[in-house]
């Protein structure tokens, strides 16, 4: 059971109009009823990442509700948040523990939303963040997938490297790719599981710390809209 002492700073919290939980798309913070644009080609599917950051010091009940605003079967595009995948309208009770988050390092809880479209038809849903103790505490996003079709520009890799390599403590990923959307630097060990995701954008470095990090080998590489682009040998020693 929940403590009083949660139940009245949820209280306090809408007594405030704030809502507890800060949402960030692409490092940048959504305000409440923004809008995401998305470019998905047909026929592909396309997760978009929302991160869900609790800057409290007490846990956060929520649950997430999805609506679909045009035309089309909702059903085509579900959502994974807190370790589960919903092709419904509304996700369990879940809850975030106070100074914590959702973020990309967190792949199994992170918030992603997926659509593969058919057709070029614009679809628009709306996902609320609802206070589990009171609906009327909410914050919402709007996903906007405008699908592309014809000839288009794909993500391309003109430069991927990493050093030093062998790595020991920790690895630094450098990269320059041209046309990205929704593009990550990612490790992965021999089975395919993640040990590190970071978003790409344009040219940059990323500096990985290894530590738990077990000694062998791993492949790196740049990832966009769910292809991987490019990917490489990293010796963890």
């Amino acid at each position: 059971m929940r403590n009083l002492f949660t139940i009245l700073f949820c209280l306090f919290a809408l007594a405030l109009g704030a809502q507890p939980l800060t949402l960030k798309y692409e490092n940048a913070t959504l305000p409440n009823n923004a809008t995401i644009y998305v470019q998905p080609t047909i026929g592909v599917a396309t997760n978009t990442y929302v991160e869900f950051f609790n800057e409290t010091q007490d846990d956060v009940y929520f649950r997430v509700r999805k609506q679909v605003l045009t035309d089309g079967d909702p059903s085509s595009i579900t959502f994974c948040v807190g370790g589960t995948c919903y092709t419904g309208n509304t996700s369990q009770e879940l809850f975030l523990e106070g100074e914590s988050s959702w973020d990309l390092s967190d792949e199994s809880n992170v918030f992603h939303a997926s659509f593969s479209p058919q057709n070029d038809a614009t679809q628009r849903v709306r996902f609320t963040i609802v206070n589990a103790d009171d609906a009327n505490d909410t914050i919402s996003f709007i996903v906007n997938y405008t699908p592309t079709t014809g000839v288009q520009e794909f993500a391309s890799v003109s430069k991927l490297s990493a050093y030093p390599n062998p790595a020991t403590s920790s690895v630094t990923l450098e990269y320059s790719l041209d046309h990205a959307s929704n593009a990550f630097v990612v490790i992965r060990n021999l089975t395919g599981m993640e040990v590190y995701r970071g978003v790409a954008s344009g040219s940059g470095k990323s500096v990985v710390d290894l530590t738990g990090v077990k000694a062998g080998i791993y492949f790196y590489g740049i990832e966009s809209d769910g292809r991987m682009l490019s990917s490489k040998k990293l010796l963890v020693k």
